[in-house]
């Protein structure tokens, strides 16, 4: 499942570079992106907890991140090979997409401390938008994943971030 995972991923990545490369030689700090692939860093937040109420220590550990420097855009690209549910049946738990979801929606909208500033605009000063992309395998699952951020976000959707569902497929022309 991890080989299937990176794999995966690295079909994204290289998709991006042949289809935003100007020339086949053109050098890769020329692309208009930059590709931050999965590594031992990790975004630390507080995070209040369902059951508890508490502001406890949590962390995001994306994919990879897409920055999009002319469009002021960042994407956190989260690859989603259906190993794991969307949701549960059991009303104290998410399912792993849901679980990701709750957890970047409080990275990007809930305040860091007394200030201004959320998770989000603390690490990342530059202004640029945040984008929580999930890349499935099958259009059924985009499908299913969509409605189920959909449900999920509600009422809440307030232009502070936006959240993506795209085949593994559709994700090299949609992205480019």
């Amino acid at each position: 499942q991890f080989l299937e995972h990176t794999l995966l991923l690295n079909d994204v990545l290289l998709g991006l570079v042949i289809a935003l490369r100007a020339v086949p030689g053109a050098p890769l700090a020329e692309l208009p992106f930059r590709w931050l692939c999965e590594n031992d860093d990790v975004l630390e937040f507080q995070a209040l907890q369902r059951n508890t109420s508490i502001l406890a220590k949590a962390i995001l550990k994306p994919d990879a991140i897409l920055e999009i420097p002319g469009h002021r855009r960042r994407l956190f690209l989260e690859a989603e090979t259906g190993a794991h549910s969307i949701a549960t049946a059991n009303p104290q738990a998410h399912g792993a997409v849901l679980q990701k979801l709750q957890r970047y929606t409080q990275y990007f909208t809930a305040l860091a401390g007394d200030g201004p500033a959320t998770w989000y605009t603390l690490a990342f000063t530059d202004g640029f938008f945040p984008v929580l992309v999930f890349l499935v395998h099958s259009v059924a699952r985009r499908k299913r994943v969509e409605r189920a951020v959909t449900e999920a976000l509600g009422e809440q959707r307030d232009g502070r971030f936006r959240v993506r569902v795209l085949t593994f497929e559709d994700a090299v022309p949609m992205l480019a």
